[in-house]
């Protein structure tokens, strides 16, 4: 039985039976193990009870940032998301697989896959996160939806060995800031992953994002249009065409707009 490792990092968003449940569910020939690797801010109740529910490998409690300089130096943002939020999301996953390796080293283990996961995804009733074949060091497992302006960078899959890549993720953000890239989440992730010659494998695991019953995400936004260079925009252009074509007959003959339904309210 192949081993996996999913790991939540970061803020600890919800605790969800339902959540645990159905993650367990779509990986249930496997042996899983979860880390918890929360920031050392986060509420102490909340972690015991994550650590409780999710009986991790390990949990390890993780330090922030300050990443002023760096958003100072922005020339086009993406007014759709935070650029703090970025840094936080991102420097959580990459401490997160640091304290992995870590670990495995430490203790001669060895999983055959990473699982980069968050707690406020619930994976729809009955969905797979399909492997289908052995997968190789320079792929990458992403489910095809919720690429907004890159690539999806909410849930993906990886082996132990490509975790290695993500030890120069801030490496590469720092050039893209340098170069006055369009700085947007997923756009990121869709350039790094071509920068160190990560392929995507795309499956149709179905998920949403838990929101609270009165959550209103465009409270949280700037009401401005973002300005995106024109480099940035034909890349992002043609990578929606390429999806499309992947998905050609949900897209053009069902019409179904898998792309637009991602948040699911919560009491």
């Amino acid at each position: 039985m192949k081993k996996l490792l999913i790991l939540i990092s970061g803020r600890l968003k919800y605790l969800s039976d339902e959540n645990f449940l159905r993650i367990k569910e779509c990986f249930k020939n496997y042996e899983i193990n979860f880390i918890l690797t929360p920031w050392i801010t986060e509420n102490e109740t909340i972690i015991k009870k994550f650590e409780e529910k999710y009986n991790p490998l390990f949990l390890k409690r993780i330090s922030q940032t300050k990443h002023d300089d760096q958003i100072k130096k922005i020339k086009f943002p993406d007014y759709a998301g935070s650029m703090e939020g970025f840094f936080y999301n991102w420097e959580g996953v990459c401490k997160g697989f640091s304290e992995i390796v870590n670990y495995c080293n430490e203790n001669n283990f060895c999983p055959d896959y990473i699982l980069r996961y968050r707690s406020d995804i619930l994976p729809q009733k009955n969905t797979v996160f399909s492997i289908e074949k052995k997968l190789n060091y320079n792929q990458i497992i992403i489910p095809d939806r919720f690429h907004w302006n890159g690539i999806n960078d909410q849930i993906f899959l990886i082996t132990f060995k490509t975790i290695k890549n993500f030890e120069f993720f801030f490496n590469y953000v720092d050039s893209h800031i340098r170069q006055n890239r369009f700085f947007s989440s997923e756009y990121i992730f869709y350039k790094f992953l071509r920068k160190v010659n990560l392929i995507p494998v795309f499956n149709n695991f179905n998920y949403n994002l838990m929101r609270e019953k009165y959550f209103n995400k465009d409270i949280l936004h700037e009401p401005l249009k973002s300005k995106i260079p024109l480099r940035d925009h034909l890349e992002i252009k043609l990578n929606r065409i390429k999806y499309k074509i992947r998905n050609f007959n949900e897209v053009f003959i069902l019409k179904n707009k898998r792309n637009k339904y991602q948040d699911i309210k919560i009491d």
